[in-house]
């Protein structure tokens, strides 16, 4: 894996593919997005030398361009559900911990 700043981890190290065939599609999709738990964190990761594109467990995406969008009170499920990932949110906090450990 890459490193990544405090409090960050790479969004596609967090999703377990049930298809292997669809595997380079969603590191294509991803390739080095990062989550952390807060808009803040995301805020201060995104703009802190090297650009990153970040997402927060509440939706929260920040672009590499600097835009913000998602989040809300509104929150919306489809898409890529469980039928084709699987990403349990206690792993999402776990690894973000040990990443923090690590650094």
């Amino acid at each position: 894996p890459i490193q990544v700043p405090p409090g960050s981890c790479r969004l596609y190290d967090l999703i377990e593919v049930k298809d292997e065939n669809v595997k380079i599609a969603f590191y294509s999709a991803l390739s080095d997005t990062l989550v952390t738990d807060t808009l803040d964190n995301a805020t201060r990761i995104a703009y802190s030398g090297k650009r990153w594109r970040v997402v927060t467990l509440g939706g929260d995406l920040i672009d590499i361009s600097g835009t913000m969008s998602g989040g809300g009170t509104n929150k919306r499920r489809g898409g890529m559900t469980r039928s084709v990932t699987n990403v349990d949110p206690v792993k999402v906090k776990k690894e973000m911990l040990q990443y923090q450990i690590e650094a």
